[in-house]
């Protein structure tokens, strides 16, 4: 109880505890899957279902309800409004898919095991960045130093792939992107006012990136592919999230008039 009453005062600090309980569970279990051998990121997620990645989801589910927290964004929203603010990056997913069709889809089985893991991801890493973080530091902070303290610590994790592929550059590419294209799953939490809308988008996302990649090269990472042949290629990869990050700026032109806690 004096544990729980002391985090609940200091919610910042709770959420960054929680954070890294969260990192260790997801990269232990990412290195216990993997029997410690190095993998690219579509082996590692279309090898078997990731069930670190949901343990890491449920045991932020159980200390967000010991804590008594109600403000992480599980609330229903419309389905159509939210569609329509992601219209823009959704183009992106539909190039994916025709990608993936045009190349030929791989396996079925390849198929539902990427879905899974994207639901899964999905599902995790919203809730850890756009819910819990987001909602500990709008708490103390004005609006816009919430977004970007989420959204630079959702692109900092992403350095932990290198634990996996042993590929650092391509892990700090991926980091810069990542908190790129966090810009984007923050407004749309913010302005769907839920953080439904930002699950599905991130593991559609995720989903449709995956499945392109394993129809185009044979299950082989193709931003690893491109980051390895120099720094000209992952500057492109991190440009390719510059249009979507714009378009999150634009979404959040006016979020400042209103109160960072939603």
């Amino acid at each position: 109880m004096v544990l729980r009453n002391w985090l609940q005062r200091h919610p910042i600090t709770a959420a960054l505890l929680i954070l890294f309980l969260w990192m260790a569970i997801t990269v232990l279990g990412s290195t216990l899957n993997s029997g410690g051998v190095q993998r690219t990121q579509i082996e590692a997620i279309s090898a078997g279902v990731t069930w670190q990645i949901l343990l890491a989801a449920l045991f932020l589910l159980l200390v967000a309800r010991w804590l008594g927290w109600r403000d992480l964004g599980f609330v229903q929203t419309n389905s159509l409004a939210a569609l329509q603010l992601a219209w823009f990056p959704s183009l992106y997913i539909l190039l994916f898919a025709l990608m993936a069709l045009i190349v030929g889809l791989p396996p079925l089985g390849f198929v539902l095991i990427v879905l899974i893991n994207c639901l899964f991801v999905g599902l995790s890493e919203e809730l850890m960045f756009r819910g819990i973080l987001f909602a500990a530091f709008a708490r103390r902070w004005p609006i816009w130093p919430a977004i970007l303290a989420s959204s630079l610590l959702f692109g900092a994790i992403h350095s932990l792939n290198a634990f996996g592929t042993g590929m650092l550059f391509l892990a700090l590419l991926q980091s810069v992107a990542a908190s790129l294209s966090g810009l984007f799953l923050i407004a749309l939490r913010l302005r769907s006012r839920s953080l439904w809308p930002p699950i599905v988008f991130h593991a559609v996302w995720n989903f449709a990136l995956l499945t392109a990649g394993g129809a185009a090269m044979g299950q082989v990472d193709m931003t690893e592919a491109a980051a390895s042949v120099g720094l000209r290629q992952g500057l492109l990869a991190i440009a390719f999230q510059l249009p979507i990050a714009l378009y999150a700026l634009y979404l959040l032109r006016h979020i400042h008039r209103v109160r960072a806690e939603p």
